[in-house]
C-alpha cells in the first residue's frame, strides 16, 4: 500500500528565544521516533522538513540588517537536520533526506507535501488551552483541515511505542481506506488493531420506547454495520495481520463512543476521517476529528477523501 511509502516529518527547531536550536522539544523527539520506526518497518522514504516560521516583515528586516542572515539560518537548520538524517540511517532507514523553508509552518508543510509527492505527513503538537485554540487554532488543526495527504499528529510526551490502534470506521469508502491504512500501521508497529463503528438510529421516531418495527429497524442497522465492517476487514492489509482485528459496534454518538473506547482500551493511535472545512465555517464549526483533538491523549492519524482539493498550492 503506497500511503506510507513517502513520509514527511515536520521538525520544530525553535526553542525558547532561539529560532533554531539543536535541543529539540519532547514533541519533536516523539514524532521523529515514531516516523523513523514506521519508515524502517515499512521500507519508506523519510524526509525531515523544518520551517523557520517568520512573517514577511521579519524576513525583510533580517535581510536588510544582514544580507546573509537567511543563508546562515538555513545552514544552522540543515546542520541540525543532518544529525537527524544520520541517526535515522544508523537505525536502518535506507532513504532519508532533509530540507527547510521560511514562512508559515502549516502552509510550507503542505507545499512540501505537494512538491515532494508525500503521502503521509507526521507532526508533533503542543498542548494549547481551549481559549488559545479558539483564537489561534494550531498548526496541527490547520493541517488536518487543509493538507491533501493523511496527517499523523503525535500528542505531547507520546513515545514511539504503539500497542493499540483504533480505526473509527464510518462504513464509507473512506472508512475502508482507514481500515487499510490502520492495518498497515498496526502491522509495522506490531500492534493490536481495533475497529469501532458508532451506530446511530436517525429514523427513530420515539427515542424512549421500542416497538416491534423499531426493534426490526435496529436489527437491520446492526446487520448492515456488521456486514460492512467484515467487507472492509477482508482487505489484504487486514488479512496480513498476525492477529485478527477486534471489531466493536457501539450504539452512541461517534464522539462519545470514540472517547470512551480510547479511555477504556488505552488506545495509542486513533485513525479517523476528517472533513475539511475552510474559512469561517471551519473556524466556528470544526468537525468530530477537531473536537476530539483537545480531549484525547493519544495520537491521531486523520485522512480525507481521495477527491479532496487543498486550498494551498505551490503558487499560494
Amino acid at each position: 500500500m503506497p500511503e506510507v511509502k513517502n513520509i514527511l516529518v515536520g521538525i520544530d527547531l525553535s526553542h525558547g528565544d532561539h529560532l533554531i536550536s539543536a535541543e529539540l522539544s519532547p514533541e519533536t523527539v516523539g514524532v521523529v521516533a515514531q516516523a523513523t520506526e514506521l519508515a524502517k518497518e515499512n521500507s519508506s522514504q523519510l524526509t525531515f522538513f523544518a520551517v523557520i516560521d517568520l512573517d514577511p516583515h521579519a524576513l525583510a528586516y533580517l535581510e536588510e540588517e544582514d544580507p546573509n542572515a537567511l543563508v546562515n539560518l538555513g545552514a544552522q537548520a540543515e546542520q541540525v537536520l543532518a544529525g537527524l538524517v544520520q541517526t535515522a540511517k544508523a537505525q536502518g532507514v535506507i532513504t532519508v533526506a532533509s530540507a527547510h523553508a521560511f514562512g508559515k509552518s502549516w502552509v510550507e508543510l503542505i507545499k512540501q507535501v505537494i512538491r515532494g509527492h508525500h503521502n503521509l505527513l507526521m507532526v508533533g503538537t503542543r498542548k494549547l488551552s481551549g481559549f488559545q485554540r479558539l483564537l489561534l487554532g494550531s498548526t496541527s488543526l490547520k493541517l488536518m483541515r487543509n493538507c491533501p495527504c493523511p496527517v499523523w499528529i503525535t500528542k505531547p510526551h507520546v513515545t514511539a511505542t504503539v500497542t493499540r490502534v483504533l480505526v473509527a470506521d464510518d462504513l464509507t469508502e473512506v472508512g475502508a481506506r482507514l481500515v487499510r491504512l490502520g492495518s498497515v500501521v498496526a502491522k509495522a508497529k506490531n500492534a493490536e488493531l481495533h475497529v469501532l463503528h458508532a451506530l446511530e438510529y436517525p429514523w427513530d421516531s420515539d427515542k424512549t420506547a421500542v416497538d416491534p418495527k423499531q426493534a426490526a429497524y435496529h436489527q437491520k442497522c446492526q446487520a448492515r454495520a456488521q456486514a460492512e465492517l467484515a467487507a472492509h476487514l477482508a482487505c489484504a492489509e487486514a488479512q496480513a495481520l498476525p492477529k485478527a482485528a477486534q471489531v466493536v459496534i457501539r450504539e452512541d454518538l461517534a464522539e462519545n463512543a470514540i472517547l470512551k473506547y480510547i479511555e477504556n482500551q488505552q488506545i495509542d493511535l486513533l485513525v479517523m476521517a476528517t472533513i475539511a472545512r475552510s474559512g469561517i465555517a471551519g473556524f466556528l464549526m470544526g468537525n468530530t476529528a477537531e473536537r476530539l483533538m483537545p480531549q484525547i491523549e493519544c495520537s491521531v492519524l486523520a485522512i480525507k477523501p481521495d477527491d479532496f482539493q487543498s486550498p494551498v498550492t505551490l503558487d499560494s
